[in-house]
């Protein structure tokens, strides 16, 4: 089953988001087809998280039933380091989509691998 498009993923989570009300926001917007997807979760307090691209070796075959993307939590409870990452991922690559996510909760809604 092939991989829907970065473009539809990121639409259908960010209305996941706001129809279970948190805020959120497209920071940078990436290629439409396959760009890469970072996830900065905002909770109370301002404890931030940064969730990344799950390397493909360590996704399940069958991982592509559910959301069709894996991530992995890249920062905890740490707003520099997540920009620090954010920034050279920017330098590396700065094709890739930036959504921001501000839940009291710190929910994330994604699927993820655990290294």
């Amino acid at each position: 089953m092939p991989r829907i498009t970065s473009e539809l993923w990121v639409d259908v989570y960010l209305r996941q988001c706001r129809s279970s009300g948190a805020f959120t926001y497209l920071a940078m917007r990436g290629s439409s087809a396959a760009g890469a997807i970072y996830i900065k979760i905002i909770g109370a307090g301002g404890a931030t998280d940064l969730y990344g691209p799950a390397p493909q070796s360590l996704v399940p075959e069958d991982a592509f039933e559910g959301s069709g993307r894996s991530f992995e939590l890249l920062v905890k409870d740490d707003a520099g380091a997540a920009e620090t990452k954010l920034q050279s991922q920017k330098n590396f690559d700065p094709d890739f989509w930036l959504i921001e996510v501000e839940d009291n909760k710190g929910h994330h809604r994604l699927d993820l691998i655990v290294a």
